[in-house]
């Protein structure tokens, strides 16, 4: 193959790939909304884009004709390097949100994360005068310095990380769906990674761009089905999601008596919506819904299966026994009078609780209902408290 015959080949390849990407950055851009799973999603497809733009064009001026300062390349070559972990560390967050982490840990989680991409930025920054990475001499010859390869670690150890944090989510996962889900994410940019590689050692076949794109379609797919799935505010399982678990538990193999459901109702929450505004309600569901996640992960053994049922109603499904679901009430009590403090929020934040037994329903509707009464009589309970130590 010429010269001419590799430049076309290679930037066809790039230019379809990057069309392909920038489709699915046009339909996931105008959806961003608050979930930050979408807004990583989006900034590693964004991520991906500039990768393959500095990659084209960095491929058409050094086999062009024209007389280019060696610093043009150089300086599209940074952007090529920075941009490759900068997506990485975006897929990177984009997994920690599949993984569940509240929201209050992931926002702390970001900036640390982040430490790689600050790192790759300063040896791009040593290279301009050490030229150890790369760098380019006229006419357009492009030469790759003594700690070259020190430029794909950091992006590597993303993808590892993440993807081995997948696999062992996976080997733990008792729900099917969830099961694929994480086996997906932990294997998906494995094959990126494997591209890169090959493309270190065949540096004229572009492997990477067409890796990234078969990655992010599989992703995108995968996360359109997870999404129908997702309360979008809460990022928690959403009503259509716990009726299909509650079927398929309520008929599994666990016995009856060590499931429970416990449903939640958020007290006076009208009252923090008329007074306070509907963006401060929000706000307030979002911290129930990272309390929620935090309080049933740390005290309940298994997956438990956290939703919101609708409005300001939230239903943990899991299995253990009603010591267990006790002591999970109190962590939730516990857990939300300091977020609530943290948050320096001008209103008290409570919950009131109903918990039910599998063993005392016949099917998974009269399952919710046990606990919907149960809800009821607490929060009957807890107005009756307050009543007498006003009187």
């Amino acid at each position: 193959m010429t010269i001419y015959d590799y430049k076309t080949f290679y930037l066809i390849i790039n230019v379809v790939c990057f069309g392909t990407i920038g489709i699915l950055l046009l339909r996931t851009w105008g959806d961003i909304g608050r979930s930050l799973s979408k807004r990583f999603f989006t900034a590693a497809v964004l991520g991906e884009m500039v990768f393959m733009a500095s990659d084209t064009i960095w491929t058409l001026l050094l086999f062009s004709a024209l007389p280019v300062p060696p610093a043009v390349p150089d300086a599209l070559k940074f952007i090529y390097f920075l941009s490759t972990v900068g997506m990485c560390y975006c897929w990177y967050m984009f997994g920690q949100t599949l993984l569940g982490i509240d929201t209050l840990k992931l926002k702390k989680h970001a900036v640390a994360g982040a430490a790689l991409v600050y790192c790759e930025a300063a040896l791009l920054m040593g290279n301009i005068p050490g030229h150890y990475l790369f760098w380019t001499e006229a006419p357009n010859r492009y030469h790759r310095g003594p700690l070259f390869a020190v430029t794909w670690v950091f992006a590597y150890i993303y993808i590892l990380l993440v993807s081995a944090q997948c696999v062992r989510r996976t080997l733990r996962e008792k729900d099917p769906a969830d099961r694929k889900k994480f086996l997906s994410f932990s294997v998906l940019p494995v094959f990126s990674l494997a591209g890169g590689i090959v493309q270190f050692y065949f540096p004229r076949i572009p492997v990477v761009c067409g890796a990234l794109v078969w990655m992010t379609l599989v992703l995108y797919l995968d996360s359109m089905d997870l999404l129908i799935s997702l309360d979008p505010l809460t990022g928690l399982n959403n009503r259509r999601k716990l009726v299909q678990v509650l079927g398929a538990e309520f008929d599994g193999t666990a016995p009856r008596e060590r499931l429970f459901l416990m449903m939640m109702d958020l007290n006076y929450f009208k009252k923090i919506n008329d007074t306070y505004g509907h963006l401060e309600g929000d706000s307030a569901l979002v911290r129930v819904s990272g309390v929620l996640k935090s309080a049933a992960n740390e005290t309940m053994k298994g997956r438990p299966v956290i939703a919101r049922y609708g409005g300001d109603e939230f239903l943990i499904l899991a299995e253990g026994s009603r010591e267990d679901m006790e002591r999970l009430r109190l962590s939730i009590r516990e857990k939300l009078q300091k977020a609530n403090d943290e948050a320096h929020a001008k209103y008290p934040l409570t919950l009131s609780y109903g918990i039910a037994s599998a063993q005392e329903a016949a099917d998974p509707a009269s399952w919710i209902e046990a606990a919907d009464q149960r809800l009821y009589e607490d929060k009957d309970k807890q107005r009756s408290h307050r009543e007498a130590a006003q009187s």
